[in-house]
């Protein structure tokens, strides 16, 4: 096994297996947002795709305080992906630490992690596609506000992905790559 691999896994183990040591509350919601760059770009001197579909990312989410302002998140977000020339959808799944700083309604937080990234029944109507690995793994930062409203939290953030590989790589006929920087605007609802 890869150490790329095993770095994530037991990092997440240390997580669960300290877990019942500290107090905790566990929050449950959804995730809705817009990517901010498209996940894939024009190889130079090709034929331009278009965007077709909506640009949008959702999904649900799971936060589980661990101490007074550090928080686990696990989330599960879907995107949907028409272009001119292809079609498919990918799943992201990032496990993300995220540290709360302030005192009142409106604080501001720090998130960072690791996400693992799967593609979807993807389809190039014109040449071939180029799909190396149909699983991606990346590193993930990012930042917002946390409105805390009763019982229901809001949480506006920037999000950046650093993706490892191209899922799509070049190939004869392809006229599109992965974008391995992403970025995405994302508002948390968790109850």
């Amino acid at each position: 096994m890869k150490l790329s691999a095993i770095v994530p896994m037991l990092t997440l183990a240390f997580w669960l297996a300290a877990a019942p040591a500290f107090p905790q509350r566990v929050r449950v919601g959804a995730r809705l947002g817009v990517p901010v760059n498209d996940a894939f770009q024009t190889i130079q001197n090709r034929t331009p795709f278009t965007l077709e579909s909506k640009r949008y990312t959702f999904g649900p989410s799971v936060e589980v305080r661990i101490l007074k302002g550090l928080t686990l998140e696990a989330d599960a977000l879907y995107r949907n992906a028409e272009y001119s020339t292809a079609t498919g959808s990918t799943w992201e799944f990032p496990l993300l630490a995220k540290h709360v700083h302030g005192r009142g309604p409106v604080r501001l937080f720090l998130n960072g992690g690791y996400s693992f990234h799967r593609l979807s029944g993807f389809k190039q109507f014109v040449g071939t596609l180029g799909i190396g690995d149909r699983t991606n793994r990346g590193l993930v930062t990012g930042g917002g506000l946390e409105l805390n409203l009763n019982r229901v939290k809001v949480s506006p953030e920037i999000r950046y992905t650093r993706w490892g590989t191209r899922n799509i790589i070049p190939a004869a006929l392809t006229e599109f790559i992965s974008n391995r920087n992403q970025a995405v605007f994302l508002v948390g609802i968790t109850f």
